[in-house]
């Protein structure tokens, strides 16, 4: 059954103006810091229709038509159909390619524990694809499945990341985030996937601003490789070198001053050792419409080349600190997030994650969440109430009184035992529409 709607009559009283989503207390890993509006149609796959899952509402309607290279079987419909049908692929074993998904967040996504569960409880049931995309030089950020070292000084570009104006060139990669070195600066990453002989990808983002600059390229003891600009990849534009390592390896970039890093993608090789990669692509104090900022051609670009099956587009918690803000505000801008990923990738499925509870906020928040699960089912998307699943109202509140705590002290985050139970349940209640 799908969750209820959560329409308590409230009034909204005079408040006063907040700052966006502010760094969280505790844990110190976990840092804040068009097209049409129906569904796309899914891409043709084999295995039987899917119903969305018990608690993630959506009205998706089903496909009518049928594959043209199996017309004896039903499209997947559902919200989740490309999805599953290629879970179903990859526990069947007939894929030789990784599913792939995509988290698109706030701070929450961005600690990497919440999405971590998410990642962990995907990758244990239908294989370990490897940590997938890796913010390389950001200040704070983690990832689940790797150690991040920096040595030296990077400044970010743009210099708020989370900004919801157009900056620059409006080329940032990935992650909406380039990472820019000061001289002798370098950072090392090292997958904690197992076994340690697993043969890995590292695909290196990197953003050279005149002829002169380089990135060294270190993959375990292998000499060193330097990125410079070629004819093919002129400067000022994002450039791309693939390397082969293994899990035990450690990759370490040195790029020269002037040169920047849009991040690394490190996963198997789908041919031999296909499963599950999950991209968290959280920015601390991010919305909707910092996606819309973002240079649609040159993202769009970096996005086809992961083509995702499943976005999870979890924001929210910013949004709340716009006082004058109406909903519809935030609801066009989901619109306009999931028309151009769709203008992509026309086939990946979606699920829209309602904010966790807000202390601050409980009398607004409500019809926040009312208002993007109704877009989501107008889009064809799936929903899963963050809020309800907290408690709703004062939610946060218990967590954080609790012993051990749930929640920070700021009334806004979770702690890494919070947005672990967050991301176990969000797997159980996505799992639960899947039929092997």
């Amino acid at each position: 059954m799908a969750l209820g709607r959560v329409r308590p009559s409230f009034v909204l009283s005079a408040l006063a103006a907040l700052q966006g989503c502010a760094a969280p207390s505790e844990p110190p890993s976990a840092p804040e810091g068009a097209r049409s509006t129906h569904a796309a149609p899914h891409a043709t796959a084999a295995g039987p229709t899917d119903a969305g899952p018990p608690t993630l509402s959506s009205s998706a309607p089903s496909d009518a038509a049928t594959a043209s290279d199996a017309p004896s079987r039903p499209r997947p419909s559902g919200p989740y159909g490309h999805f599953f049908a290629g879970l179903r692929d990859l526990e069947a074993k007939r894929s030789t390619r990784h599913v792939r998904v995509a988290w698109l967040g706030d701070s929450h996504g961005m600690a990497d524990h919440w999405s971590g569960a998410l990642r962990s409880g995907l990758q244990k049931r239908f294989g370990d694809a490897g940590p997938g995309f890796v913010h390389a030089g950001i200040p704070h950020a983690r990832h689940d499945a790797m150690k991040i070292a920096l040595d030296g000084q990077f400044v970010m570009k743009p210099r708020g990341p989370s900004t919801s104006a157009v900056t620059g060139d409006g080329t940032f990669g990935l992650g909406g985030i380039l990472a820019e070195a000061s001289g002798g600066s370098r950072v090392t990453l090292t997958p904690t996937i197992a076994p340690p002989d697993t043969d890995l990808t590292f695909d290196v983002c990197y953003k050279l601003a005149s002829p002169s600059d380089q990135v060294g390229i270190e993959v375990g003891h292998s000499p060193k490789v330097i990125a410079a600009v070629t004819p093919t990849e002129p400067e000022k534009s994002l450039a791309h070198m693939t390397l082969s390592g293994t899990a035990g390896a450690s990759i370490t970039l040195s790029p020269t001053a002037g040169a920047f890093l849009c991040g690394v993608v490190i996963e198997t090789d789908p041919t031999k050792r296909p499963g599950v990669v999950l991209d968290t692509l959280g920015i601390n104090g991010a919305r909707y419409a910092t996606v819309l900022a973002w240079n649609e051609a040159a993202w769009s670009a970096e996005w086809k080349r992961r083509a995702p099956d499943l976005v999870v587009l979890e924001y929210g918690t910013n949004e709340l600190s716009d006082i004058d803000a109406k909903p519809a505000v935030h609801t066009r801008a989901l619109a306009n997030v999931v028309a151009r990923i769709r203008r992509t990738t026309p086939d990946v499925d979606c699920l829209v994650l309602a904010p966790t509870d807000r202390l601050d906020r409980e009398a607004i928040e409500p019809a926040l969440v009312t208002a993007l699960e109704d877009e989501a089912q107008k889009l064809g998307c799936g929903f899963w109430n963050t809020f309800e699943k907290m408690g709703g109202l004062q939610s946060i509140a218990k967590w954080r009184s609790e012993s051990p705590p749930r929640a920070n002290r700021d009334g806004i985050h979770l702690n890494t035992r919070g947005y672990r139970e967050m991301g176990e349940k969000l797997y159980a209640d996505l799992i639960a529409g899947y039929t092997p």
